[in-house]
């Protein structure tokens, strides 16, 4: 909340000084180009005399006081209206982080629970996929195990009963059972979840954009603290009654300095650029193959070294589970490193397979 209140009343009376300033200062040019007249014939000598704004911009006499004006009404109005809309977004957006998180964490635990059936040894009698790789097959999987489970529960108990006085039958109904049971199992949940999947998917869509648009938000309102002079508060300069690290996190300072210090050509052009440079390293790299990849493409670690998880894309590419690794990549884009399709951190799901044959130290596949 403080957070949102700090960045509100800074970005409010920042804009709004801005346009006022620039508005109220126009007589001011006015009057500074009459006066430079009477400095003829070195009429220029006339702007040595200026006046500086709060961030440090000069202007001439009269424009500058009339641009001090603006700034003072700037202040006045857009510090409090900013703060004021900062507290309003506060609540809608802690909300949407919760449901964005609720929805990631729910589809993260369900696909893990459908690749988990799909390869545990304990389910080699149930009819699954080993490795789901959409939609339907995930929704299979889970409704054969949950579902499945419970269908045959009394009917598996019967016929273990069974086989234990007539010996002969040795699992036969039991595994029938269990096949049976799984598959009504199956069925019924991709029946229910075919008419769930357009909602499903517009979720998931309506929270990567979410994502998307509240990231570059807060980078847009990192330029602006940085190229206003306007620092963020620390721990150490936050008010005594404010708690630690509840005024503005260390992710948005380290944005603000690097703003700060960067070029507005820079701040354009460069992700562009580095984005182009990237994508053609990874390219061009000569023992870079896509259909025989052994290392991560970003950091080039061996996959699923030090025990590291594995993660692919809805691609089919692979990475390491690594914060410096698509996890950075992905803050700063919102593609895919290889083959610039989008891509966000929803789309990140558990490479089982991978991690099993990269700790057997087996040389596959990865794409």
């Amino acid at each position: 909340m403080y957070a949102h209140i700090a960045k509100g009343w800074t970005v409010g009376h920042t804009l709004t000084r801005l346009l006022l300033r620039n508005l109220i200062s126009l007589p001011g040019i006015a009057i500074d180009a009459v006066i430079a007249i009477f400095y003829l014939p070195d009429y220029l000598s006339y702007w040595n005399h200026s006046i500086k704004y709060s961030d440090g911009i000069k202007a001439g006499i009269f424009q500058g006081l009339f641009g001090w004006i603006g700034e003072c009404i700037g202040y006045a109005i857009g510090a409090p209206v900013g703060a004021v809309l900062g507290f309003a977004l506060f609540f809608p957006n802690s909300i949407l982080q919760v449901a964005a998180w609720l929805q990631r964490r729910t589809y993260s635990e369900l696909d893990k629970l459908a690749h988990f059936a799909g390869q545990s040894s304990f389910f080699d009698t149930f009819v699954l996929f080993d490795h789901p790789q959409n939609y339907m097959q995930k929704a299979w999987n889970i409704g054969s195990v949950i579902l499945g489970t419970a269908i045959i529960a009394l009917p598996f108990i019967a016929a273990k009963t069974l086989e234990f006085f007539l010996p002969f039958l040795s699992n036969t109904l039991s595994n029938t059972c269990i096949k049976a049971g799984s598959t009504i199992g199956g069925i019924i949940t991709c029946i229910i979840a075919a008419p769930l999947y357009p909602a499903q998917y517009i979720l998931k869509k309506l929270m990567n954009g979410f994502d998307l648009i509240r990231n570059k938000t807060f980078a847009a309102i990192a330029v602006l603290y940085g190229k206003n002079n306007q620092t963020p508060y620390t721990n150490d300069e936050a008010d005594c009654c404010i708690p630690k690290d509840a005024v503005h996190s260390n992710a948005f300072r380290q944005k603000v300095s690097k703003a700060s210090h960067s070029s507005w050509s820079k701040l354009i052009f460069g992700p562009l650029k580095n984005q182009a440079e990237q994508a053609a390293n990874l390219v061009n790299q000569p023992e870079h193959n896509l259909a025989n990849q052994q290392d991560d493409p970003i950091t080039q670690e061996p996959y699923g070294h030090s025990g590291m998880h594995i993660l692919i894309d809805n691609h089919g590419h692979s990475f390491n589970d690594d914060a410096n690794g698509i996890h950075r990549w992905l803050s700063q884009n919102q593609s895919c490193p290889l083959d610039r399709q989008p891509l966000t951190e929803a789309d990140l799901k558990r490479n089982y397979l991978a991690e099993q044959l990269a700790a057997k130290g087996v040389k596959n596949k990865m794409q």
